[in-house]
């Protein structure tokens, strides 16, 4: 007959066998805290600044950013621009909260054109033409976004305003997170 092993769990010592040895140590790695788990990512080819002109402005006012990526890897990397001049970044998502955190939808476009037109409608497309550019280590891109005319700031208060760079077009299976841009506040006036 074998002896039963001794295990040490929390200075007592008890009787028992392999089982509570294995019970054990699957409760003490369910019981590690995930906030200080790390996932290792691959460092991000590419940075994405924001800046704005005015940080307050009145009601009104139209609010203007400038966003910029910039090729921090040691490498030419494969950029999605839209065509014609300036090489325009396409893959940009505007992320804006107002003061009580709230995710502000886009405005949905003008429909004065079509007034009195039976069956027209104003739409907005995402997407279309683009072509691939080869971004030098360390040159940038540059992209301004009217805020003014994509949201609602019509009302007075803060706004918070970040960019998500999506980068290239890359197959679904190699997919990463998107490069975050720094946060800007926004402050909107009454008049």
């Amino acid at each position: 007959m074998a002896s039963p092993r001794i295990i040490v769990v929390g200075g007592a010592i008890r009787k028992g066998g392999m089982k509570n040895l294995v019970i054990m140590l699957s409760l003490l790695v369910f019981a590690m805290p995930v906030g200080h788990c790390q996932v290792n990512q691959p460092p991000q080819d590419e940075t994405v600044v924001i800046a704005i002109d005015k940080t307050m402005v009145a009601v009104g006012t139209e609010v203007t950013i400038v966003a910029t990526i910039t090729n921090v890897s040691d490498h030419p990397i494969e950029e999605l621009v839209a065509p014609g001049p300036g090489d325009v970044p396409t893959m940009l998502r505007l992320i804006v909260h107002d003061e009580k955190k709230k995710l502000l939808s886009e405005k949905p476009p003008d429909q004065t054109p079509c007034q009195g037109k039976l069956g027209c409608e104003i739409i907005k497309l995402d997407g279309g033409s683009n072509r691939d550019i080869s971004l030098a280590p360390g040159k940038s891109l540059r992209k301004s976004i009217n805020l003014s005319e994509l949201y609602d700031l019509s009302k007075p208060g803060k706004y918070t305003v970040q960019v998500a760079y999506i980068g290239r077009l890359i197959p679904i299976s190699s997919f990463t997170q998107p490069v975050m841009s720094n946060l800007l506040t926004v402050t909107v006036a009454p008049q």
